[in-house]
């Protein structure tokens, strides 16, 4: 009951913060285009908006299975380089007691202004972009991202592969016209059962891509999808 009042009240406190249209901003599913889906989903992720310097802006409301409660985490993602340059987290959990739902609705709506307020130094421009599935078409061109996964190279027993899973690394490639080029590469510390190209974003300012690759891997609970951004440059790099 508990765990029900506190999400409710959550989904009340952001229906608050975005009721205004200029500041309401959907989360998206990034699960939409897969042929099938995760046991579990715990992020909620928002993409506020891009800079015309190739970075953007995002929120991820995440539920901490076995835990509870929520981490919201604010960030400034670099598409050039693929790191975060700028981040920040609320923890529900410190505000667990219900006397705090007052404290933690002003610390939530102070924390999301602070997050707004450092788009705007990053020249963040907030709007949003149509999240597509793949192939990426642009510039009448098409863009194929490819995911190639290797088996982790130790002997494991049957049963941690069926726990964790038997992917040890990944290379993601954008094909663009049969010339390729390696955008990312990954080496799991434990193992993912999968990993997939759930769609992409277009730069509403650049020849660029955000592509968004889910890692379906091994939670409390069972299975989820964790979610990786990855720019891609559409006509610079391929070889």
């Amino acid at each position: 009951m508990k765990k029900l009042l506190f999400i409710m009240a959550f989904t009340f406190f952001n229906f608050i913060l975005f009721s205004e249209p200029s500041q309401e901003i959907p989360a998206i599913d990034f699960n939409q285009y897969l042929n099938f889906k995760p046991m579990y989903t715990w992020s909620n992720i928002r993409i506020w908006g891009w800079s015309r310097d190739s970075k953007i802006a995002y929120s991820n409301d995440k539920y901490i299975d076995g835990r509870g409660g929520v981490i919201t985490t604010v960030a400034i993602f670099d598409l050039i380089n693929d790191v975060i340059i700028w981040e920040k987290m609320l923890d529900s959990f410190n505000y667990e007691e219900e006397e705090n739902e007052i404290i933690y609705s002003d610390a939530y709506n102070n924390f999301i202004i602070d997050f707004r307020k450092t788009c705007e130094q990053n020249r963040i421009e907030f709007m949003q972009t149509k999240f597509l599935n793949l192939p990426i078409r642009f510039n009448k061109q098409t863009v194929n991202i490819i995911i190639e996964s290797n088996k982790k190279s130790d002997v494991r027993e049957e049963w941690e592969s069926d726990f964790y899973g038997d992917i040890g690394n990944y290379k993601t490639i954008a094909e663009n016209q049969g010339i390729k080029k390696i955008i990312h590469e990954k080496t799991f510390s434990t193992a993912a059962v999968d990993v997939v190209v759930c769609g992409y974003f277009i730069s509403p300012f650049e020849d660029r891509a955000l592509i968004v690759i889910g890692e379906y891997v091994r939670v409390f609970e069972g299975w989820d999808i964790e979610y990786v951004f990855i720019g891609c440059h559409l006509s610079v790099g391929f070889r």
